[in-house]
């Protein structure tokens, strides 16, 4: 019984030895997003063809507005390197990852996102 208690002490040592105070890191400046991007929207399925998609992204500091091809006029935020959308019209939505010129991700539908920045 001594062991048992003496090794649950020890655990919640160890335990409570990890936790951190540190704040979450959300100072990272984020990416820019300002533009055009080309690319697609990949329903993987047999019964909806790959289609083309153009977002046009304005961005002021994390916030982003603008329009997609397939959807309408978006609103958006910026944190880090990810982007997170919203269509303004139908409620759709999708998260993706940028990195430089290239962003990938995913429609909240489940269509995969990859887009380019046009030149």
């Amino acid at each position: 019984m001594r062991l048992l208690i003496t090794s649950l002490v020890v655990l919640l040592a160890l335990i409570s030895g990890c936790a951190t105070t540190a704040p979450v890191e959300t100072s990272a400046t984020p990416v820019d997003v300002s533009g055009t991007w080309q690319g697609t929207s990949d329903a993987r399925s047999i019964f909806v063809p790959v289609r083309d998609l153009t977002l046009v992204l304005k961005q002021s500091g994390t916030k982003v507005t603008g329009n997609a091809s397939i959807g309408g006029d978006l609103e958006g935020v910026v944190t880090g390197n990810r982007f997170s959308y919203t269509l303004t019209s139908g409620g759709g939505a999708g998260d993706l990852t940028v990195a430089g010129d290239a962003m990938t991700g995913y429609a909240r539908t489940g269509a995969v996102l990859t887009l380019k920045r046009a030149r």
